[in-house]
């Protein structure tokens, strides 16, 4: 039950002049004093009694101190208009039926009003009982007994005299009303009532005024609700039976439309996405649910704009609302760009599980392609050897050696560009890392473009070799995608004015519109259709070559291409060492070495045995105990080729074993690896002074580093 902001303005300001401040009276309750100000303001009638029951402590809850409250009450600014209404009344009982009917219903609208009714004495008995509250009645009672009390004096009469019985929710007033039935008496009020038909008017007059003032504010009201809605960057949507009734601002330019008259009156599923339409149909079919607070996850609903692109929602639960009828009402938020954002950071998931699965695979096809390798050469040169050799065999294997060596190329390249991103910059052959990309983007540029290559000689760059590796594969597949119709790509390297060295990337595609030129770098931003960029791709390489401390820049014009240029700083000279003493004798012929071979790959470790036989000393051990072992106890090896990754003990842990043991067959070693991609094996290598062979490897390699063999203790050199 609620009552009225008035009853409240009534009570403060009689408290008021009685010296009592109405913060007194509101300290503690759950309202303020300035919002019940305010006459169309409300508030539940627990919390009313309740600042009765505080006026009633800070007068001592004396009952003759309230009911004097309650006559002055009737003398307050709040009551005027029940003092104009008396003038056009000649008797207290119609001012008492007057109040019970009217004043009291306008107080408290849900209140049943008290019950009048007239002893056969002409005493009046008034009536009031309220439900069970836990705050006591008695306050209010007291109070309204002094209003019952000075009634009469309203109209010029003594007060009257009341027997009221209190209780905490029940009051009963007899009233004792002083009448005048002298004729001039009469006559008196009769012309004071003449004379106030026009202050009655007046007061008419008024009402309908505050009638009509208070329904333009309810219309002001509404209109300020809507513009709140229209101005928020949420999206509102006011539908009735699937039907729209209302949109905000928001939801119209997002849906691409000018106006809301564009939607008003259509059906919510016109917009929705086809994936989306039978949800939305079930939720608005759904009843409300009838807790306004309660709360439901949001639901990803899709729409479609006026050009028919998706945009991606996120739907809070449907509320109930009055909009000159029964509705409901929607709100959301754009979700698009997150969505995308989500996609993208599954699908670079994807490319990064890709890149570790295509280094992993790379690792495993280095080690057959090694044994492959290997065998064929040694074919090719037994082939060479023999005195009638068919001269076709030896083309065919010259013919599998170029295979095998491309085979070799494209694994060393996919394994480049797997690599973690983490390591330091360190001196980079900017031509390497462009054949590479342009040998990964072969069939993307066949029968698209034809390559010209303008390369120059420049110093070694300062960039990490894989990161830049992904720089360049991302400049050669965007001019690809560039050419709508087969063109020219143009890869050059050049040593700028700053002393930077740069390459550059150029197509005789369609062009970049000016617009779009200033966006080409930002993150998300593409102009391929959907589906096929992702709009990270050039936001990672600036990214990317702003870390090793260079640029990238793009000239571009429509109808004539584009030109990516990066340049980056050059890397530092490295000191010069000389170069290793050839392994060779005193008499100038070659050294005859002992060589040890470990590695699991059985194949491997033949095919290497009968490359290096003829000249040297070979063993072998299939694993890096049993290497550890023969280390230990045989005579010093001059060279231990070593596998890095083997199961159980690894090449590494060998290293470090040797390192205890003998730390001078452990100087001896050096790695083969089909592809340290672990951070452990980065680590190691980084961190050791031994040398590394990538697999596959040919038997100049196997020969160049058995060149570099220190001699052993006690060795003459060459001259001594």
């Amino acid at each position: 039950m609620q009552v009225s902001g008035r009853a409240f303005r009534m009570l403060f300001e009689t408290a008021h002049a009685q010296g009592i401040a109405p913060e007194r009276i509101a300290e503690g309750l759950p309202f303020d004093v300035g919002y019940l100000a305010n006459p169309r303001h409300s508030i539940d009638w627990g919390t009313f009694l309740a600042a009765n029951d505080r006026a009633g402590e800070l007068l001592g809850r004396d009952p003759e101190r309230l009911r004097q409250l309650g006559e002055s009450m009737l003398r307050m600014p709040s009551f005027a208009f029940l003092q104009r209404m008396a003038r056009l009344l000649v008797s207290p009982r119609v001012l008492y039926d007057l109040g019970n009917r009217w004043v009291a219903r306008a107080l408290a609208p849900d209140m049943t009003p008290p019950s009048l009714r007239v002893l056969p004495d002409g005493r009046l008995v008034i009536e009031v009982e309220f439900p069970d509250h836990p705050v006591s009645a008695e306050s209010y009672f007291h109070i309204l007994t002094g209003n019952l009390r000075a009634t009469p004096t309203l109209l010029g009469l003594p007060p009257a005299v009341v027997d009221a019985e209190v209780g905490h929710r029940r009051l009963k007033a007899t009233l004792r009303v002083p009448i005048s039935h002298t004729l001039l008496q009469r006559g008196r009020r009769s012309l004071r009532a003449l004379r106030g038909a026009r202050e009655a008017f007046d007061v008419l007059d008024a009402q309908r005024r505050e009638m009509e003032d208070a329904f333009a504010s309810s219309l002001a009201t509404h209109r300020t609700f809507r513009e709140l809605l229209d101005n928020l960057p949420a999206l509102v949507l006011i539908h009735r039976d699937g039907i729209i009734l209302w949109c905000n601002r928001t939801l119209v330019r997002t849906l691409g439309r000018s106006d809301v008259d564009e939607l008003v009156g259509g059906k919510v599923l016109d917009v929705t996405h086809p994936s989306s339409r039978a949800a939305v149909s079930v939720a608005m079919a759904a009843p409300v649910s009838a807790s306004p607070g309660a709360t439901a996850r949001p639901t990803l609903v899709r729409v479609v704009g006026r050009d028919g692109e998706t945009i991606a929602l996120e739907v809070a639960a449907p509320q109930s609302i009055d909009f000159d009828g029964p509705a409901r009402m929607v709100v959301g938020v754009d979700v698009t760009a997150r969505v995308a954002l989500e996609q993208r950071l599954v699908t670079a998931d994807r490319v990064e599980s890709m890149g570790r699965l295509g280094a992993g695979v790379a690792h495993e096809i280095n080690n057959p392609l090694a044994y492959a390798l290997g065998s064929v050469e040694l074919a090719a040169r037994q082939v060479a050897a023999l005195p009638a050799a068919p001269p076709e065999l030896g083309a065919l294997l010259d013919t599998a050696i170029e295979g095998l060596g491309r085979v070799r190329t494209i694994v060393r390249d996919l394994r480049t560009l797997s690599r973690p991103d983490d390591g330091p910059p360190e001196p980079t052959d900017v031509q390497a890392i462009l054949e590479s990309s342009l040998t990964l983007a072969a069939s993307a540029l066949s029968g698209r473009a034809r390559v010209v290559r303008e390369y120059h000689d420049v110093p070694l760059a300062s960039a990490n070799g894989p990161r830049l590796a992904q720089v360049a594969l991302n400049l050669v597949l965007n001019a690809s995608d560039a050419m709508s119709e087969p063109g020219e790509l143009r890869v050059r390297t050049l040593l700028d004015a700053a002393g930077l060295v740069a390459f550059e990337v150029e197509d005789t595609g369609a062009g970049i519109a000016p617009d779009v030129l200033a966006q080409i770098f930002d993150p998300f931003f593409t102009t391929k259709p959907i589906g096929r960029g992702t709009g990270l791709g050039l936001a990672i390489c600036h990214q990317i070559v702003a870390g090793f401390g260079g640029e990238i820049t793009v000239r571009s014009a429509l109808g004539c291409g584009s030109t990516f240029r990066v340049s980056l700083p050059a890397a530092r000279a490295p000191l010069t060492s000389p170069s290793p003493e050839p392994a060779t004798r005193a008499s100038g012929e070659p050294r005859r070495l002992r060589v040890l071979i470990v590695d699991d790959e059985p194949q491997l470790v033949r095919v290497i045995e009968r490359m290096l036989a003829a000249a040297h000393d070979v063993a072998s051990a299939s694993s890096p105990t049993e290497a550890l072992e023969r280390l230990r106890s045989e005579p010093l090896f001059d060279v231990v080729f070593c596998d890095l990754m083997m199961p159980g003990m690894t090449g590494m842990q060998l290293h470090d074993e040797l390192l205890r043991a003998r730390p001078e067959v452990a100087a001896r070693l050096v790695f083969m690896t089909g592809g340290a991609f672990t951070p452990e094996a980065r680590e190691f290598l980084g961190r050791v002074p031994n040398r590394c062979l990538e697999k596959p490897f040919t038997r100049a390699a196997l020969e160049a580093e058995l060149s570099r063999a220190p001699r052993r203790p006690g060795e003459a050199g060459c001259g001594d």
